[in-house]
């Protein structure tokens, strides 16, 4: 039993690293122009808000304005119409010259950062309530002036380059998880190389009889297989199927 549940330790410690693996990848939004991937990490489009970004799909007659992350109060007059009677209070808009229509795509409230995995990138999404109204990649370019760019108008994709859009980096000293691993490696070279010097010396082990535990090691297969089989049956051994797999556990 005391195998099994060393298994399952095994398993989970497995598992919790890979969710925090994940979860390092993502940034966790602290204001509508920052957000932090990691304690050295962030990204900080603060410096967008000095004036507005647009782009114009010729084809469809839509503009897109955007305005960073702040929101600003727009009448009629700025889409170009004559009625000045409405605002529009938002941090990106869209102009159809067609009907001569304005929508609030988002405001600053409506703003997130996600992280992409297909691409390993991250970008401003506009949620309102659980509907996504815009998308907005980030592209890091310190070449070239900030711009943003129609990739599909039905969804309200956009693409944001700027070099306001990179992720900054911070100098630092080694992290908590970079010393979790230099812990873990040198704990297995002390246990392997150690473990096989002492069994040399002290008990004249050759070969494959070198390896610590060596009887533990050999029979880690079967040990989580029976870890699985005892986890997916709810913890109970009623479910084992053979004799030696009972004693296991």
């Amino acid at each position: 039993m005391d195998k099994v549940l060393l298994i399952l330790v095994i398993f989970a410690t497995f598992f919790l690293s890979l969710a925090l693996a994940e979860d390092q990848q993502q940034c966790v939004k602290q204001d509508a122009c920052h957000c932090q991937i990691n304690e050295f990490s962030r990204i900080d489009i603060s410096k967008l808000t000095d004036t507005h970004l647009e782009d114009t799909l010729l084809s469809a007659r839509l503009t897109y304005y955007f305005f960073g992350c702040s929101d600003t109060k727009k009448d009629g007059s700025f889409f170009g119409l004559n009625s000045t009677n409405i605002s529009y209070i938002g941090s990106l808009f869209l102009f159809n010259q067609t009907n001569k229509n304005v929508t609030v795509l988002g405001t600053t409230k409506n703003m997130q950062f996600e992280f992409i995995k297909d691409n390993n990138n991250y970008e401003l999404v506009y949620k309102v309530k659980d509907n996504i109204t815009a998308y907005l990649t980030l592209t890091c370019d310190h070449t070239n002036p900030s711009y943003i760019k129609i990739i599909d108008q039905n969804s309200n994709r956009l693409v944001l380059s700027s070099p306001h859009a990179c992720i900054l980096k911070e100098p630092h000293t080694t992290s908590t998880g970079s010393v979790l691993v230099i812990i873990f490696v040198v704990g297995c070279m002390v246990y392997f190389i150690g473990g096989a010097l002492m069994l040399y010396f002290l008990r004249g082990a050759r070969g494959i009889e070198l390896v610590p535990n060596i009887e533990f090691w050999r029979e880690l297969p079967g040990l989580i297989r029976d870890g699985t089989i005892f986890l997916f049956s709810g913890c109970r051994p009623t479910y084992v199927s053979t004799a030696e797999t009972y004693d296991r556990i």
